[in-house]
C-alpha cells in the first residue's frame, strides 16, 4: 500500500519520485484482497504488484529506506545498512510512532493503515516542498 501511495501521489504532483516496496519477511504470491480493496476505494489500483523480499541490490540501489516501524529499521541497521538512509516513515516525515502491519486484518484495518501511510506521505512532500523553498 506504502508503494501504491508514495507512486500515486508522486506521479499526481509531478516530483521525479519512485517507491519500491520490499519486505523483511515478504510472504505471499500476492497482495492480499483487504490492500487491493483499501486502495481501490482509495482510487489506486495495485492489483500488479508482488510481494518482495528486501535484498542487498535494492539496498544499494535506494536512496532512501522508509520502514514502518522502528523495530524494522534496528534490524536494518543491525545488518549493516548504513544510519543515514534508514528511516522510519513517520519520523522523516517529523513524527514519531510506527505504523502496525495490518496482515490478516480486517478491510477496516487495511483502510485505517492506508489512511495512516497516506498522512505520512502528504506530510513528507510537504517537508520535500518546504526545503525547496
Amino acid at each position: 500500500m506504502a508503494e501504491g501511495l508514495f507512486n500515486y501521489y508522486a506521479k499526481k504532483n509531478k516530483i521525479d519520485a519512485v517507491s519500491l516496496s520490499a519486505g523483511i519477511f515478504a510472504h505471499g504470491e500476492k497482495v492480499s484482497d483487504n490492500s487491493l480493496e483499501a486502495m481501490k476505494e482509495m482510487g489506486i489500483d495495485i492489483s500488479n504488484h508482488h510481494p518482495t523480499q528486501l535484498t542487498k541490490d535494492i539496498v544499494n540501489k535506494a536512496d532512501i529506506i522508509l520502514t514502518m516501524t522502528r523495530e524494522h529499521k534496528e534490524f536494518l541497521l543491525q545488518s549493516g545498512i548504513t544510519s543515514e538512509k534508514v528511516f522510519t516513515i513517520s519520523e522523516y516525515a517529523g513524527e514519531n510512532k510506527d505504523i502496525s502491519d495490518p496482515f490478516g486484518g480486517s478491510l477496516e484495518i487495511y483502510r485505517q493503515t492506508a489512511k495512516e501511510i497516506e498522512k505520512q506521505i502528504l506530510l513528507i512532500k510537504k517537508k520535500v516542498e518546504n526545503d525547496e523553498n
